[in-house]
């Protein structure tokens, strides 16, 4: 089809092509470049093909086509690629289809030719196999080859270019082949911008014969050469009228210049506030024909929407009234006597609309509730919970850039900022009495114009407080504590997983949950399973077990040697010995806190997959408080060569975690992952330990690779246990690391 004229698009505004996003060209993924007649670039990307070209100007959102039938023409059985050509005029060639001839269909209205603007009549360009650009002069290549093959002819596609070659190089012309049938767009040569003016001419008249078009192509070789030597005229805007004779003598080419613009492309954005009107724009002026000729005008929208503007074809005039809010871009043209069309003067037209008030974001306001819902506040208890608003509001017109907070109606709390940046809230005090489920308080989102939305949330039951005899720490109370072994309370045994316990120590007789495979994932609620008594001793609580034929006695010594609420609100640091030996562990009181670390998604965010532990420091029964984070990914292509696991150790460094230092042992007996079917699990040393320094601050990051001397990989949905096992010399001071995570096919990394 002819292609007469096109519409300017503003680049990557409204029409965004499927392909790549560099301006690579001609490199294979294995470092090959391929040769031909066509030229090429490279800027470092590595595809799984071919990157190709496409040019009148770059031409974006192109259709791909593969010539399956080797009859070097497009035909509807021929194959369509799913990928369209980039804002570069890019594409990756599969390279299954790298001996075959490519065509790309610029489609009207949806290709965009980054220097001309949108196309307003479709057309074809094709090259030839193993090229890297397609252009016009491609193209002519192609159409030779197609003739010869309908008539039964003999024609080389080396002979097929030096026809072309001759028809630009006849005019005196001096090109080389590579630039011919190459980027000439790239080069800034009065050569190549001689084969632009031709091959936008050729576009234009794509409808003519093989030999009309290298009978035009020599035309206006011809007079782009006469002004190339011509040191009183240039050659930049040259654009050619052309008579093609309906009675078959010869073409004939007159030389003429394209309007241009004075602006350099782009007019800078107009703003309209909601109220403001249009200011009149008069478009003659900002435009020049070398000519002299008088000009008309022309206003296109990318997105066909005017929106009430309109321009006086031959004034210039740009008046109107912008009817709807919202970003409009548009292209101005000037068309001189002869019709040849100027680049497009792009002008973007900002409408601002009356603002609207924050959203609530209904899904998460449910899950928040349902935090909050989880809440224990009690007389009398310290209370301290946060919660982030930060997804909890949505501005259509904005952004939110402040939350505030208050209306709080329990007596002895506080919930604080009143208003900050930061979308974290918390509630904190100790309830002075109790109250019914119901009692309030309000958080706000706050836009940019300072519109306010607000949230009323309700709290749960405050509790009646309650004042025990004197006991020990741990009567009375269900605690919930992580321990890892091979038994899922049946009869099997497995791998080696982190188990959620339950255990009551009541009346003098001890409680427990009887363990099942759901407490690799959860607590149970009740430890209801009496397996053994207790008595106090001092300050020590001592049980004795008997479970069948075997039994046992375990002494639990509370600690208070770090603030075990920094941990969990109400958790306790209790020293488990038997048989003389000794480990500790953080007994929780809120359930949903030991789950929170058996609960874990590889997807979660940081505050799920962080969780803190306290940690031995140079000064003796001095801890310090830091955190690990869990990170779990599968290999891909940006960097990861194998599935992992990596444990963080936030603030502390790789020495002396798995070698002893300075006359002590080593902190980890051992450090593995486990799962179902894995008889051994994955195993961490000192090689697996890196120390990553951020602004001074150590970090330990304890990696674990699946598929590197063994045959694990993550699988979807499954569950792994981490754990780390302190040696004897600290497993009086230090809790054993346990955790249980799941791949559930996404990863963060944040």
């Amino acid at each position: 089809m002819k292609k007469m004229s096109l519409l300017a698009a503003s680049v990557a505004l409204a029409l965004t092509g499927c392909g790549s996003d560099s301006n690579n060209s001609g490199t294979t993924s294995n470092g090959d470049s391929s040769g031909s007649a066509s030229g090429g670039n490279s800027s470092g990307k590595a595809p799984s093909g071919v990157v190709i070209t496409a040019i009148d100007g770059y031409l974006q959102n192109a259709e791909v086509w593969v010539d399956t039938d080797g009859n070097f023409k497009l035909d509807p059985s021929d194959k369509k690629l799913n990928d369209k050509t980039d804002e570069e005029g890019q594409f990756i060639l599969p390279n299954e289809y790298k001996d075959s001839v490519v065509f790309i269909k610029a489609i009207e209205d949806k290709t965009n030719d980054k220097t001309r603007g949108l196309v307003t009549d479709s057309f074809e360009l094709a090259t030839t196999a193993g090229s890297t650009i397609i252009n016009p002069m491609t193209n002519m290549v192609i159409e030779q080859l197609e003739g010869a093959k309908a008539a039964g002819t003999e024609l080389t596609r080396e002979q097929a270019e030096a026809k072309v070659l001759q028809s630009v190089m006849a005019s005196g012309l001096t090109v080389s082949k590579e630039l011919l049938f190459g980027d000439y767009i790239a080069d800034d040569s009065e050569q190549a911008q001689a084969l632009n003016a031709i091959g936008e001419t050729l576009v234009d008249y794509s409808d003519l014969t093989i030999e009309q078009q290298l009978e035009l192509t020599e035309a206006v070789a011809v007079k782009a050469q006469a002004i190339i030597v011509d040191p009183s005229q240039k050659i930049d805007d040259f654009s050619p009228t052309v008579n093609v004779p309906a009675d078959g003598n010869r073409i004939t080419v007159t030389p003429n210049s394209r309007p241009v613009d004075s602006e350099n492309v782009v007019l800078k954005d107009i703003t309209l506030a909601p109220s403001d009107a249009w200011l009149d724009l008069d478009a003659s002026t900002l435009f020049q024909d070398a000519e002299g000729d008088r000009l008309t005008f022309k206003l296109k929208e990318l997105a066909n929407d005017l929106n009430g503007l309109v321009i006086d074809s031959n004034t210039g005039i740009i008046s109107g009234d912008l009817t709807k809010a919202g970003t409009y871009n548009y292209q101005i043209f000037a068309k001189d006597e002869h019709g040849a069309l100027s680049y497009p003067l792009h002008l973007k037209v900002i409408k601002l609309a009356e603002n609207l008030a924050p959203e609530v974001v209904d899904e998460e306001k449910v899950r928040l509730q349902s935090v909050i819902d989880g809440w224990q506040p009690q007389e009398g208890e310290v209370f301290n919970q946060t919660l982030d608003l930060s997804g909890l509001f949505n501005d259509a017109d904005g952004d939110i850039v402040k939350y505030r907070s208050g209306a709080l109606t329990v007596d002895g709390l506080t919930i604080t900022p009143k208003e900050d940046t930061n979308s974290i809230v918390t509630i904190s005090g100790t309830p002075s009495k109790s109250y019914p489920a119901g009692q309030t308080f309000n958080v706000g989102g706050v836009d940019d114009d300072n519109e306010p939305t607000y949230v009323t949330f309700t709290l749960p039951e405050v509790l009646e407080g309650y004042t025990p005899p004197e006991t020990h720490p741990l009567e009375g109370k269900t605690w919930y504590y992580l321990e890892e072994g091979h038994s899922n309370g049946s009869d099997e045994s497995g791998p080696s997983r982190v188990w959620c316990d339950t255990v009551l120590f009541k009346d003098g007789n001890v409680y427990q949950n009887k363990r099942t495979v759901e407490n690799k994932t959860e607590c149970t609620a009740e430890a209801d399973i009496q397996i053994g008594t207790y008595s106090i001793k001092d300050d020590l609580l001592e049980a004795k077990y008997e479970v069948g034929d075997e039994g046992g006695i375990i002494t639990y010594d509370v600690k208070n040697d770090y603030d075990s609420d920094a941990i969990s609100n109400g958790s306790k640091a209790v020293v488990h010995t038997e048989d003389n030996k000794s480990s500790r562990y953080t007994w929780f009181k809120n359930e949903l806190d030991a789950e929170k670390r058996i609960q874990v998604l590889s997807s979660d965010s940081s505050d799920v997959r962080d969780a803190a532990i306290y940690w031995p420091t140079s000064q003796e029964d001095k801890f310090t408080l830091t955190s690990t984070t869990l990170q779990m990914d599968v290999a891909n292509g940006s960097g990861n060569s194998h599935d992992y696991i990596k444990v963080w150790m936030n603030g502390i460094s790789c020495d002396g975690l798995f070698e002893g230092q300075d006359g002590d042992e080593a902190m980890f007996e051992r450090f593995m992952v486990t799962f179902d079917d894995s008889p051994n699990g994955i195993y961490a040393n000192n090689n697996s330990c890196f120390t990553v320094d951020e602004d001074g601050t150590p970090s330990a990051v304890i990696s674990f690779l699946f598929n590197y001397d063994n045959n694990y990989r993550l699988e979807q949905d499954k569950t792994y246990s981490i754990m780390g096992y302190i040696s004897d010399s600290w497993s009086e001071y230090i809790t054993d690391i346990r955790f249980n995570m799941t791949w559930d096919g996404k990863s963060n990394h944040e």
